[in-house]
């Protein structure tokens, strides 16, 4: 079997995979849930039927919406250092969404970080945000400040690794 090479658009499709397949489930049941509800209530009003069908795909969509929504900052975070490095991600021939020498690459819970070496030029230390999440800031070549947001600690721990990884070799 021939390896695929990676595009942005495989980033978002493994981001969205577990929210999606966590949630939809959920939904669903929620979906008939209030579709039942309504059928015990039909005499009372039948009306509610379809606005209650109603919500409860309006409320899907709008999970959905918000899921996606949540993948763009990675998304133009990495565009930006394709304008910056002059690069295009789909021609740097990644075959698999794991870091390597020259890329990390995390994909999980609607969450895009995807960075290259050489792009970011020092990283502060990791703290907690939230229950789960760590926030650190990074900046680039050009000097602006970023904040990063990881699912967890691990993630900003890795990708602190990852950065020293290049400094061990240059050194």
């Amino acid at each position: 079997m021939k390896n695929h090479t990676l595009t942005k658009y495989d980033l978002f499709q493994a981001a969205m995979r577990k929210p999606l397949r966590d949630a939809l489930p959920l939904l669903a049941v929620m979906f008939v849930f209030f579709f039942l509800a309504e059928l015990l209530l039909y005499h009372v009003a039948p009306k509610l039927i379809l606005s209650s069908a109603c919500f409860a795909a309006g409320y899907t969509l709008f999970y959905v919406v918000i899921l996606c929504c949540s993948t763009l900052p990675g998304l133009l975070f990495l565009r930006r250092q394709e304008k910056r490095l002059g690069f295009s991600f789909a021609d740097e021939g990644l075959t698999k969404i794991q870091p390597n020498h020259k890329w990390y690459l995390f994909c999980d819970h609607a969450k895009i970080l995807a960075f290259r070496r050489g792009f970011i030029r020092k990283v502060g230390t990791p703290s907690k945000y939230g229950y789960y999440m760590a926030q650190m800031m990074i900046e680039d070549l050009d000097g602006k400040h970023y904040t990063v947001r990881t699912p967890s600690m691990d993630e900003a721990e890795d990708l602190l690794r990852w950065l020293k990884g290049e400094t061990e070799k240059a050194t």
